[in-house]
């Protein structure tokens, strides 16, 4: 039986996480794209927030460039970093239509990468909302133009951007930690997946 650490001490098998890695030049080109994204939105925020520029539009414009900037970047990282400097143990994904690999993980890895994974699905949400928000400024802007002039300012934008922050955000943190506490290490720091019950209690 493998000796095993943290929270399943008990369990004799291991589900072995697995990260599929694509080929090369897809990696490449998703990672080369994240870094254009990251370059261009910084410089549409650092034009946005000048003073004379701040309304509420932009302000949301902004808020939705830096999450688009922190969506791609840690999304990229788990299969950059597995390609640079963990080449020797990849797996050929005998299966894929444009090759690749497949990368079995190790715990002190999956333990970095999973939180990642989250925190750019984490962003990915605020997007979502913060276009949604966008939209709905705009139609309340055309069809009540001076109760949104009265009532929506920068004050209470810069508000509401934070409360999906914190909210999204909460939520992320709860569903990394529950996922963590999935995984644990075998002896040879392989990075192991558990069911919510043992198999020694299920029938």
């Amino acid at each position: 039986m493998d000796e095993v650490f943290g929270n399943h001490e008990n369990n004799d098998t291991c589900e072995q996480s697995e990260l599929f890695i694509p080929s090369a030049w897809i990696i490449f080109t998703q990672f080369g794209l994240a870094a254009e994204s990251a370059i261009v939105n910084t410089i549409v925020i650092l034009i946005f927030l000048r003073p004379k520029n701040r309304t509420p539009s932009t302000i949301l414009l902004s808020a939705l460039a830096a999450s688009d900037c922190l969506t791609a970047i840690p999304a990229q990282m788990p299969y950059f970093v597995a390609y640079i400097f963990h080449y020797d143990d990849l797996e050929v994904d005998e299966y894929g239509y444009f090759g690749g690999w497949v990368w079995p993980e190790l715990y002190s890895s999956c333990i970095v990468y999973l939180p990642l994974s989250n925190i750019s699905v984490g962003f990915h949400t605020i997007s979502v909302f913060l276009t949604v928000m966008l939209n709905i400024q705009k139609v309340v802007a055309l069809q009540f133009p001076l109760w949104t002039m009265l009532n929506v300012g920068n004050k209470s934008t810069v508000s509401v951007i934070c409360l999906i922050f914190i909210i999204v955000v909460s939520i992320i943190a709860w569903v990394t930690v529950t996922d963590n506490g999935l995984l644990f290490k075998r002896e040879d720091d392989a990075c192991c997946y558990g069911e919510l019950l043992d198999h020694n209690y299920t029938k």
